[in-house]
């Protein structure tokens, strides 16, 4: 009866490891997914306020993956592209924070 009990158990956490992997790659996918698309509006849009946006958005992705010299690359490609004293200034802001924090 117990070595029933231990395989249920067992059976069930190997259920919820694959599970978890299954989520774990979706989500994978969508980042890289939403990745590409702010790499396509930097090509099609080069100097446009989307392309600083999408600029800030991959910096965040890489960040959140731990990739930290990629992720100031973006920020600091997003500060060369600023135009005004309000986008350097937000985008200061977020640099700071993200060393801070990460």
């Amino acid at each position: 009866r117990a070595e029933k009990k231990f395989d249920e158990k067992l059976s069930a956490v190997i259920a919820q490891e694959k599970k978890e992997t299954v989520e774990k790659k979706d989500l994978a996918g969508r980042l890289s997914e939403e990745l590409n698309q702010f790499q396509q509006v930097l090509h099609d849009f080069p100097k446009s306020k989307g392309a600083l946006m999408s600029l800030l958005k991959i910096g965040d992705f890489y960040a959140f993956k731990k990739q930290y010299p990629l992720a100031i690359s973006s920020y600091e490609e997003a500060l060369k592209m600023a135009q005004t004293h309000f986008f350097k200034k937000t985008i200061i802001i977020i640099q700071i924070w993200h060393q801070k924090y990460f």
